[in-house]
C-alpha cells in the first residue's frame, strides 16, 4: 500500500470556534454523501470514484481493504476543492477548462493523483485552484509560473489562506453522511468512519437505493 501523504491544505488550521453543527436546515439527505453549503455530493458518485481508484490496476490489488480510507480522502478532495470554488470565486479567480485539460496530460500530475489515491481529474481541480488562490493572495509567491516552496512563505500563505476559508466555512456549512465519514471543521479532513458509526435517516445506506432503516 503506497504512503500517503496529507492534502496540501491538511496543514491549515481554521479557529476550533468554527465547530460545525451536525444538522443541515431543509437540505435533501436522501442518496447524499455529503453538503458544502447548498452543494450536494450525491452518494452514487462518491461510490464511483472510490471504485476508480481501489479498481485501477496501477495499484496491483494494494489498496484492497483500505475502502474507507481511500473514501475519507477523496471526500476530503471533494469538499476542500468546493471551498476552494466559493473562495477563488471571492478573489475573482478560478480554473477555466483549457487549464483543466492541459494538467490532465502532464504526468507528474498522474504521478502524484496516484501518490494521493484519487481520481485525476479530483487531483487536478483542487492543485489548480489552490495555486490559482495562492497566486492571488501573494503573487510574490509565483516567479515565472513556479510556485516558490520556502517554509516561511508557505507558512505566512496558509495563515491567510486559513483566515479567508474561516469566512467561506461560516457561510457554507459542511455536513456529511456519517457512513461517508466525520468532517472536522478544524482541519478541514474527512475522518473515515468508524466500523460502528450508525447510518441515521434520511441518510442513505451506502450501496444501496434504500435509507438506511431499510436496508437491515
Amino acid at each position: 500500500m503506497q504512503v500517503r501523504r496529507p492534502l496540501r491544505l491538511v496543514a491549515v488550521a481554521v479557529l476550533a470556534v468554527l465547530a460545525l453543527s451536525a444538522a443541515a436546515g431543509c437540505q435533501n439527505r436522501f442518496g447524499a454523501a455529503a453538503f458544502v453549503g447548498d452543494d450536494r455530493f450525491a452518494a452514487h458518485d462518491v461510490d464511483a470514484m472510490v471504485s476508480q481508484v481501489l479498481n485501477d490496476p496501477i495499484y496491483h490489488g494494494q489498496l484492497e481493504g483500505h475502502k474507507d480510507i481511500v473514501q475519507a480522502q477523496l471526500m476530503t478532495a471533494l469538499i476542500q476543492t468546493d471551498l476552494f470554488e466559493k473562495l477563488a470565486a471571492q478573489l475573482h479567480t478560478g480554473v477555466g477548462d483549457k487549464d483543466l485539460a492541459a494538467a490532465r496530460t502532464q504526468p507528474e500530475n498522474v504521478g502524484q493523483a496516484q501518490q494521493y489515491d484519487l481520481p485525476l481529474d479530483v487531483f487536478v481541480r483542487y492543485t489548480l485552484l489552490y495555486d490559482a488562490i495562492g497566486r492571488k493572495i501573494d503573487p510574490q509567491l509565483y516567479r515565472d509560473g513556479v510556485a516558490l516552496q520556502d517554509t516561511q512563505s508557505l507558512q505566512t500563505l496558509h495563515q491567510d489562506l486559513a483566515t479567508r476559508m474561516a469566512s467561506v466555512l461560516r457561510a457554507n456549512e459542511v455536513v456529511v453522511n456519517p457512513a461517508y465519514g466525520a468532517f472536522d471543521g478544524v482541519h478541514l479532513v474527512v475522518q473515515a468512519p468508524d466500523d460502528a458509526v450508525p447510518t441515521m435517516e434520511p441518510w442513505i445506506h451506502p450501496l444501496t437505493n434504500l435509507p438506511s432503516s431499510q436496508n437491515r
